[in-house]
């Protein structure tokens, strides 16, 4: 199949080279080098979506004979990333035959993480941008199928591995003024997210706060009076609106 000509169909062409650079890419990290066909893939590389640039990166990053093919990839790669607000993602071609590769902006801007943090070096300043990203496009911590879980698993398992290799060790705390408000010991990784309800730490803040926000007639904050004296303010401007239209209503059925 690796020897077939391209369809003569332009349209279809994407979606075939995607299949290629992936095979190639898995046949060359099992050992077995297909030179022919990356050379034919490489003049074929405008055609390409970006995750099958990716692949394709993976499989000649390391040969030093193709030394000008790999910039060019990295390039395209580095092109096809919008950057904005701290954060950076995959802008992926637009084809209805790669929806057959469940084509998504967070498979590819995976599928490129991965590629990068493999190969581009310990430069930093392109890679976490879209890991920054990455975790932020989940949705009740996860993304959206099964393909974008995996490849960007998989991403974030390579980059942590290389650039986060030492293992959590600190305490956090979170204060207002010299009130302390939560504390944790971070030690280790853990996919469990910890958490604490805002309210008891609203709580605390108003028991805790310091003596400057408190005024000689009452011991409690002057932002917990606030709250106590807006309250029963909308309570009686509720109570009042009831009593009009229950009276209103008398009025009329008379």
């Amino acid at each position: 199949e690796l020897t077939r000509n391209l369809p003569a169909e332009e349209g279809v062409r994407p979606a075939y080279l995607v299949w290629q650079a992936f095979a190639v890419k898995v046949l060359a990290e099992g050992g077995r080098a297909q030179d022919a066909t990356v050379t034919r893939l490489l003049a074929n590389v405008d055609r390409m979506p970006v995750f099958a640039l990716a692949h394709l990166y993976d499989v000649i990053a390391g040969q030093l004979a193709r030394a000008a093919q790999r910039n060019d990839l990295l390039r395209r790669l580095r092109n096809a990333i919008t950057e904005e607000a701290g954060s950076a993602h995959v802008e992926e071609l637009t084809d209805p035959y790669l929806m057959w590769f469940w084509n998504s902006n967070i498979r590819s801007t995976a599928i490129t993480l991965g590629s990068l943090v493999r190969n581009a070096g310990d430069d930093l300043s392109m890679i976490r941008p879209i890991v920054r990203w990455l975790v932020e496009s989940r949705q009740k911590g996860r993304w959206g199928n099964t393909q974008e879980n995996a490849w960007a698993l998989e991403a974030l398992v390579d980059y942590y591995r290389k650039y986060e290799s030492v293992s959590p060790d600190f305490l956090a705390t979170a204060s207002l003024g010299s009130a302390t408000l939560a504390r944790r010991q971070f030690a280790g990784r853990s996919t469990e997210a910890p958490s604490r309800s805002a309210c008891s730490c609203i709580r605390k803040s108003l028991r805790e706060a310091p003596p400057s926000t408190r005024s000689e007639a009452s011991p409690s904050p002057e932002s917990a009076r606030r709250h106590s004296t807006t309250s029963r303010v909308w309570k009686a401007i509720a109570s009042s609106v009831g009593r009009t239209r229950c009276s209103g209503t008398r009025r009329t059925t008379r």
